[in-house]
């Protein structure tokens, strides 16, 4: 009775730990990114004129260790010029994707105000973002009334509480990728628009780069095999990213000792119900 429950148990677990592994394994037809909603949205932008433009209204939280990015060579430079620099720096990391036409812009603005109605891009420090918030982003689909694919109007809603200098650049490349289009990615913790990261890197990573390709792509290299299309969370290249490729390896290296135990006393239960049948013939 114990010999055939613990065989159950070993069989049990072995099911389990296989269904985890193909889990594991990325499906072969799935999006290596995240969208903003359902029904593909993108800015007012297109190969001839590719540039879309953000209003910033030159207002800044209080910006902490400025000599942790560009070097230190620009941390004696007060909090609004520094801020300049940093929109530049996030913008110019989606600016970069290979196989995009889409280019970012800002414009400063002491004037413009964060309104979704208004059609104009906007960036502001505002007091609506929580104290558990970094920022959000806001957008508006609508043309006349009526809802389009495109994003018409993403204002993005800074924290006015003091923030160091590489996380304010992360969070701006973030919203800036909610802008574009792109949603949250749960399943890549490389991707710099998921909620959870491994790391503190304010680039975005191969699924985020698919997802602004894939949204807006630049028919110069459309014929080339796209470079940042991989399989989901797949990252090529041995760039130190540890996505779901690597959970097939952890997940065959936990199965593989359960694998043969469960062996081991099925087989034992075999000959030991052969050596009974024969004591009984």
């Amino acid at each position: 009775m114990f010999k055939n429950h613990g065989r159950r148990v070993l069989f049990l677990l072995a099911s389990v730990w296989t269904g985890a592994l193909f889990t594991a394994l990325p499906a072969r037809d799935a999006k290596a990114f995240v969208l903003v909603s359902k029904t593909p949205r993108r800015l007012d932008a297109s190969p001839s004129s590719p540039t879309v433009t953000f209003k910033w209204n030159e207002t800044t939280p209080s910006i902490k260790d400025k000599d942790k990015l560009f070097d230190g060579a620009n941390k004696d430079l007060d909090d609004v010029e520094y801020m300049a620099l940093m929109l530049q720096l996030a913008m110019d990391q989606w600016n970069d994707v290979h196989g995009s036409y889409l280019r970012l812009a800002f414009e400063r603005d002491p004037t413009v105000v964060t309104d979704t109605e208004d059609r104009i891009h906007a960036i502001s420090v505002s007091s609506k973002v929580g104290t558990t918030s970094a920022a959000f982003a806001q957008f508006n689909y609508q043309i006349d009334g009526n809802e389009t694919n495109t994003i018409a109007d993403c204002d993005i809603y800074l924290s006015d509480s003091s923030v160091s200098a590489r996380n304010m650049v992360t969070t701006l490349v973030h919203e800036l990728g909610h802008c574009i289009g792109l949603g949250h990615n749960h399943t890549n913790y490389q991707s710099i628009m998921g909620y959870s990261r491994s790391g503190n890197s304010y680039k975005p990573g191969a699924d985020d780069k698919a997802g602004v390709s894939w949204l807006y792509p630049d028919p110069a290299v459309s014929d080339e095999a796209p470079a940042e299309l991989v399989a989901c969370g797949v990252v090529p290249g041995g760039s130190g990213e540890n996505p779901r490729g690597m959970n097939v390896v952890i997940w065959s290296m936990l199965a593989l000792p359960l694998l043969v135990a469960l062996a081991t006393v099925m087989t034992k239960g075999v000959f030991s119900s052969r050596a009974s049948a024969r004591g009984r013939t």
